[in-house]
């Protein structure tokens, strides 16, 4: 596992959102396959880009394959 840089936003918002194509959630908030998975690559393109600065992004592989996310607390 390694820390994810901001270069790499773009591959980590894909991996995010493939990861999500088949969640029941998105599916019905996004029937449409094409549009959710654009759309969920743009809401986690911000979000990596936010945690990348203010939290904690790392991800696995050479290709990024996998990429976990979260908040430090204070």
């Amino acid at each position: 596992m390694r820390q994810i840089a901001i270069r790499e936003a773009d591959a980590a918002a894909t991996v995010l959102a493939r990861a999500c194509a088949l969640d029941p959630l998105w599916m019905y908030l996004l029937p449409d396959r094409m549009q959710r998975v654009v759309t969920a690559r743009q809401a986690f393109r911000a979000t990596v880009r936010w945690y990348s600065r203010n939290g904690q992004l790392y991800g696995v592989g050479d290709p990024l394959r996998g990429v976990a996310v979260w908040s430090v607390s204070e």
